[in-house]
């Protein structure tokens, strides 16, 4: 006889119905009843994370990245520069914006700024091209909820170069490392750039071949679909990671590797968990 994993559950069934796969289902090794029970398993799983990173990322103040253009552009000066913060604050425009907008720089020399500050490399055009055929086989639930497109994929070094665009989303880069095991380098491209990498990733996949993963709406929704999975492969299992405001669950088999985008609601009772103290 098994027991159900689900805390709550008191339920027990003969091993040969779930050796047969014609009952329950099996995440992790562990057997579970119900899609319910699973789902309360994930609740006390995620529970247990010392807690979710933010995604908020600190935006480089348009004083830095002016101070940064003055130093690399001769056609900058202090003055123009102090002219170009007093028009800012009236327009409510990034700083690059708004210098662009007064042509005292291009949009390159904002973007080589921006990138040298973050201490990374840039990429004023991309190839859309080979983006429509998904490299790294993410979702575009994943794309847009972790704010990085992969442009590339190097097997051998087991290296994912990524697009993102200012400022860099260091939580999400490391969230795509953790979760893929991979190396991950990012790009800076620029706002205008951004939306034609998005709109172009995975606009190429076999017929008939889905997307690596979906965005679910609320953890019962997460639990149901993992169940799909589950009773098709026993084999299945789940890694995660938590960062604001998502969940990214990982779920693979044999056959298989889906990626699942969890939003992290207001706090409700059902849904506690995402209400605990976050940290970085």
């Amino acid at each position: 006889m098994a027991r159900c994993a689900g805390t709550e559950c008191r339920r027990w069934l003969p091993d040969v119905l779930i050796r047969t796969g014609r009952a329950g289902l099996r995440l992790d090794g562990s057997w579970y009843c119900s899609p319910a029970c699973l789902k309360d398993a994930l609740r006390r799983r995620l529970r247990r994370e010392p807690g979710a990173a933010r995604r908020t990322v600190s935006p480089l103040s348009p004083i830095k990245l002016g101070v940064l253009l003055l130093v690399s552009q001769s056609t900058l000066t202090p003055t123009l520069l102090s002219e170009a913060l007093d028009e800012q604050k009236r327009t409510g425009l990034k700083i690059g914006a708004q210098l662009e907008r007064m042509g005292l720089v291009t949009p390159q020399e904002v973007l080589r700024a921006l990138a040298a500050q973050a201490g990374v490399s840039y990429l004023t055009s991309v190839d859309t091209e080979p983006l429509t055929h998904a490299p790294g086989n993410l979702s575009r639930s994943a794309v847009q909820a972790l704010g990085l497109v992969p442009i590339e994929v190097v097997e051998p070094q087991q290296i994912i170069k990524v697009a993102c665009t200012a400022p860099l989303p260091r939580v999400a880069l490391g969230a795509l490392r953790e979760l893929t095991g991979w190396i991950v380098q990012p790009y800076l491209v620029s706002d205008q750039l951004w939306p034609a990498l998005v709109a172009s990733y995975g606009t190429a996949r076999p017929a008939g071949q889905p997307a690596a993963g979906t965005r679910v709406r609320d953890l019962g929704d997460a639990a149901q679909r993992i169940a799909q999975l589950a009773r098709r492969d026993p084999s299945v299992h789940m890694s995660h990671v938590r960062w604001d405001p998502y969940v990214w669950m990982r779920v693979q088999s044999r056959q298989q590797v889906e990626d699942l985008v969890l939003p992290l609601t207001e706090p409700t009772e059902d849904e506690s968990w995402a209400a605990e103290p976050t940290s970085h």
